[in-house]
């Protein structure tokens, strides 16, 4: 519930400050007039501009600011007094009663002409003084002040200085529909009910059970008027020393449909309804039934006007007899006209006053003279709610108030103070005031206005509701790629253009969220919102290029096709063949490198290709069919070696003498015996790689015939000799 003051101790220190004897000048040195922790939410932040108003109203006719505290009123005067604010073209309106004291410390019936009735004095307290609204010439009020048929008691100001009342100085303003009641007002000059000077409007207004009090221009509604002062009644006594009157001291503007029925007092110029009507003022449709006593040698006494100096003044009346120690039915040259008791008391002696819409006389045994209508008391007879809408449903979140409106009947009732309440406040509660109502729970409740006058009531079902969490907008959320465990991606939930909370306002849950695939995600509402919103995200295939494969080995060649059984995982998970990929081979027969292709299925695409190398069969030894041989020279014998294992890749033997002058040994293997000795023959057989090779050898012996050895020794011989004389010829 919006309130204007949360606590008593605040309400309670805001009287003492703004009402404590502060001045003026003491105000002045507050911020504003009122120290922060009294500011209301109707009071101005530190840089506002002057038509900037915080709280209820923004200060157009149709939305005019709310007056519903002494604080606020006493905040009015300070801005006004301090801050230099005109209010101009702004409007307030009074929705309550106000009491400027509260009555243990001053009450006031006008019985002791001096102080009235100030209970608190006896008892050792002083009232809180009222410093008027608008000071000076240079700070006065132009805005529109709505009473709303409201009054404002308690007002007490005891000071020499000019321009007192509720209102110190108006210009151009207006002030209606007010009732200012058990106030003691004193001050120097310029001195009203409502008004110190009015320079504006004063309409519908009325004081009662009061006093005002000064030296000069006097009166019971405004001190000094230059505007117009219509529709008023003053029920309280005014006394002063020179231009007072019981509705205006001095007149320089128009005064009418006005009456006072107190007294008035002063040595000179006092007059029933104005002390002085100047050569600018008019008085019309007046009359005064209250006792003017004139208490000075050069008196100007009249039961309407004092004195008439070249003004104007047109079917006004007074009591006979009631005019004292000065003129009285001579008054004005019989432009004022003095009736009898009973004359007063009857219509026909009032030939031009209008009957139909401003005046009445109805037989009220307590008051049988004439009556305005604005200002008589019409009783309420019913109120009624006016919702905006058939039923009003709040929420918790947003749409969480609802000010509801109230009808009062008739229209022209006196007193239109109304109060809301609500049948559990845990569910919705309702300023008493305002008529706001503010959700709190799920629930219903039944909202309640009652008429201050005459407790006349009307009620009517408020639903609160938790907000729907269907309303709530959830930004995208961007694809996300498979991982082979729960994806749970970070969500932004705005409800309208608020972000919303984890935790505090709805929680999140996902289903679908492993696989590739449509994941969903659940936004559940909590706290002030109920139900589900559902939002959606994409779980894309993973590549199968982030495999990592294992298990596979370089096999040797066997003539057959190579198919390696592969370990894949990703992310460390073993992954299923035929579920999460398929395996296909190439190359995989022949000696050189073959590939595997891993094809991404289900959850994952594309493929990751791995390589393995076929190996050839590499000899482990080989093995020469003879290890010797003796031979004749030029005999031939044929080698052969077989080369283990079998299936050795690498089938070519190579062969070599050691002794090419003993044996020679061609590529397959054929030994031929060329001279005696002996020789070594190898076979070798080498790695595909060349890397490596096996061996064996065989030992060859040659031997020479008889005859072989006949033909080598000559054949020695003879190239000796030939040696020998190719030397001597040389020689």
């Amino acid at each position: 519930m919006k309130r204007s003051f949360k606590s008593g101790l605040a309400l309670f220190m805001a009287f003492i400050m703004v009402f404590g004897g502060a001045t003026a000048a003491a105000l002045a040195s507050l911020d504003f007039g009122l120290p922060r922790w009294l500011e209301s939410p109707f009071s101005f932040s530190a840089n506002a501009t002057e038509d900037e108003w915080k709280g209820e109203g923004s200060g157009i006719e149709t939305d005019p600011y709310i007056i519903e505290t002494a604080e606020h009123l006493a905040f009015l005067a300070s801005s006004v007094n301090n801050k230099g604010e005109t209010y101009e073209n702004k409007f307030f309106k009074l929705v309550n009663d106000i009491a400027l004291n509260s009555p243990d410390v001053f009450t006031y019936d006008g019985d002791d002409e001096e102080n009235g009735n100030v209970t608190g004095k006896a008892a050792g307290k002083t009232p809180n003084e009222w410093t008027a609204i608008g000071s000076n010439y240079d700070n006065t009020f132009k805005g529109t002040f709505d009473g709303g048929g409201h009054t404002v008691s308690g007002i007490y100001i005891n000071k020499t200085e000019n321009f007192q009342g509720l209102f110190g100085y108006v210009s151009d303003g207006t002030i209606k529909n007010l009732g200012i009641i058990s106030s003691y007002i004193k001050g120097g000059s310029r001195v009203g009910g409502v008004a110190g000077v009015n320079r504006g409007t004063i309409a519908n207004c009325h004081s009662k059970k009061g006093t005002v009090t000064g030296s000069d221009r006097i009166g019971g509604m405004a001190g000094e008027n230059w505007g117009i002062v219509s529709n008023c009644r003053n029920s309280g006594i005014v006394k002063g020393s020179e231009n007072v009157g019981g509705i205006v001291g001095e007149n320089r503007g128009i005064v009418s449909n006005c009456y006072n029925t107190d007294s008035v007092t002063g040595p000179g110029r006092t007059g029933g309804v104005v002390g002085l009507n100047n050569s600018e003022g008019t008085v019309s449709n007046c009359y005064n039934i209250g006792s003017v006593t004139g208490t000075g040698s050069y008196s100007y006494v009249g039961g309407v006007a004092g004195i008439n100096s070249d003004g104007a003044v047109a079917d006004c009346y007074y009591l006979s007899g009631k005019a004292t120690g000065g003129i009285d039915s001579a008054d004005i040259g019989g432009q004022a006209e003095s009736l009898t008791d009973a004359q007063m008391k009857n219509q026909n002696s009032f030939a031009n006053w209008d009957f139909t819409d401003v005046w009445t006389i109805n037989g009220d045994p307590d008051y049988e003279y004439p009556e305005l209508y604005v200002l008589q008391k019409v009783d309420v007879t019913s109120v009624e709610i006016l919702p905006e809408d058939e039923e009003v449903v709040l929420f918790l979140f947003s749409k969480t108030t609802h000010r509801f409106k109230a009808k009062i009947s008739p229209s022209n009732a006196t007193n239109k103070a109304i109060e809301w309440g609500s049948s559990d406040e845990d569910i919705a509660s309702v300023d008493e005031k305002s008529g706001l109502v503010t959700a709190v729970s799920p629930g219903t409740a039944v909202i309640t206005v009652t008429a201050i006058d005459g407790g006349f009531t009307d009620i009517y079902e408020v639903t609160v509701k938790r907000n729907d969490a269907g309303g709530f907008a959830v930004t995208d959320i961007p694809n996300r790629i498979y991982t082979g465990g729960e994806i749970k991606p970070a969500v932004e939930v705005k409800f309208g253009d608020v972000t919303l909370t984890l935790n505090t306002d709805y929680t999140v849950g996902y289903t679908d969220n492993i696989n590739a695939g449509t994941a969903t995600v659940t936004i559940t509402g909590i706290d002030r919102f109920e139900n589900d919103k559902i939002a959606n995200f994409t779980i894309t295939e993973a590549s199968a290029s982030s495999f990592s494969v294992t298990g596979i080995q370089n096999p040797k060649y066997t003539g057959a096709e190579h198919t390696p059984t592969v370990g894949v995982k990703f992310n460390g998970e073993t992954l299923t063949l035929g579920i999460d990929y398929t395996v296909g081979y190439e190359d995989n027969i022949n000696i050189g490198t073959a590939r595997v292709i891993i094809t991404g299925i289900g959850n994952f695409e594309g493929t990751k290709t791995v390589t393995f190398n076929i190996l050839p069969i590499e000899p482990e030894k080989i093995t020469i069919s003879d290890k010797t041989l003796e031979l004749i020279c030029e005999d031939t014998a044929t080698l052969s070696a077989v080369i283990e294992p079998y299936n050795t890749t690498n089938q070519n033997i190579i062969w070599l003498s050691s002794d090419k002058k003993v044996a020679t040994v061609d590529a397959d293997g054929k030994v031929t015996a060329t001279g005696r000795g002996t020789a070594t023959i190898t076979a070798i057989v080498e790695f595909s790689d060349f890397s490596d090779i096996r061996s064996d050898t065989c030992t060859v012996t040659v031997k020479l015939t008889f005859r072989q050895w006949i033909i080598k020794t000559l054949m020695f011989w003879w190239h000796l000799i030939r040696m020998f004389f190719e030397m001597f010829k040389i020689l």
